[in-house]
């Protein structure tokens, strides 16, 4: 409370530096690509445990020795380096039959292997999950849109749609940038995101209306700062409660919770810029261009 910011002032800065991330984001997205998790390209994972400190390599090399389908796998270190636990990919044209078998023979000298987990998806399943994971959020944005023009005037859903776009772009980009895959958590994620980052713009446009009811004749700049920074410590107080959330899962969480971790933690900052910066100033911009009745 209290506070009195001039955040639509500065919204053609705030457009020039998010229309900047999206093309970054964009552009990382493009270049680097994404890279599907095992549960939308088809394949097989298994983590596997050794109780002992290991190298990566020492495993690549008794797997490469073992001949024949042991070769060509993915292979990633999770959690602490001294519990020696593995995550082994390969796509889904590998043999499958007696796989767990042959992995244990090839390691054998390396100590005891436990087979933690074994997930199998086919390539066929893969696509038909990662198609219905699209339209998850496809559906996700057509319904925040109908929801927003229902509830508000018109003029206010493209300002929500464009901020969850920038913000699952923006997202994406990190993903891309960071090397990560896009599994089943990922998309959890993401649409936990959406989710959230509505909710935080709702909170926004409800006050806008508040005020445009109780206010006369007023200046709409003025008014939707005004409301912007009435919102403001609730955005904050919201946002800093998910980021202790997220980011203690990040550090405790594992591996298996880490991604989904990561992705909210991004989400949730890149989501509290654009509530702020982007969906009202955009509702802003429309309404100049396109005036409709006020309440």
């Amino acid at each position: 409370p209290g506070t009195n910011y001039d955040f639509i002032g500065k919204r053609r800065v705030a457009f020039a530096v998010s229309l900047a991330l999206v093309v970054l984001a964009l552009g990382v997205t493009l270049v680097r690509g994404v890279r599907l998790g095992v549960e939308f390209r088809g394949g097989w994972e298994m983590e596997v445990a050794f109780g002992k400190p290991m190298e990566a390599d020492a495993l690549r090399n008794a797997l490469a020795r073992g001949g024949g389908s042991l070769t060509g796998f993915e292979i990633q270190q999770l959690g602490d380096p001294k519990e020696g636990i593995y995550l082994i990919r390969a796509p889904g044209k590998v043999q499958q039959g007696g796989l767990a078998q042959r992995i244990t023979d090839a390691t054998k000298g390396l100590g005891t292997l436990t087979i933690r987990r074994f997930e199998s998806v086919g390539a066929r399943v893969g696509r038909d999950l990662f198609r219905r994971g699209i339209l998850a959020i496809l559906i996700a944005f057509v319904g925040i849109f109908a929801f927003v023009a229902i509830r508000f005037p018109w003029r206010f859903a493209p300002g929500a749609v464009v901020a969850l776009l920038h913000d699952t772009t923006v997202t994406l980009g990190v993903v891309a940038l960071l090397g990560r895959e896009f599994t089943l958590p990922v998309l959890a994620a993401l649409l936990t995101l959406i989710g959230y980052s509505t909710n935080d713009t709702i909170v926004v446009y409800d006050r806008i209306r508040e005020n445009l009811r109780r206010k006369r004749r007023p200046e709409l700049p003025n008014l939707m700062n005004l409301s912007i920074n009435e919102t403001l410590s609730r955005t904050i107080l919201t946002s800093g409660t998910v980021l202790v959330a997220s980011l203690s899962l990040l550090v405790f969480g594992g591996p298996v919770l880490h991604d989904f971790a990561l992705i909210l933690t991004v989400g949730v900052i890149v989501g509290t810029y654009s509530s702020i910066f982007v969906a009202g100033a955009l509702t802003l911009e429309i309404e100049q261009r396109w005036p409709g009745p006020r309440f």
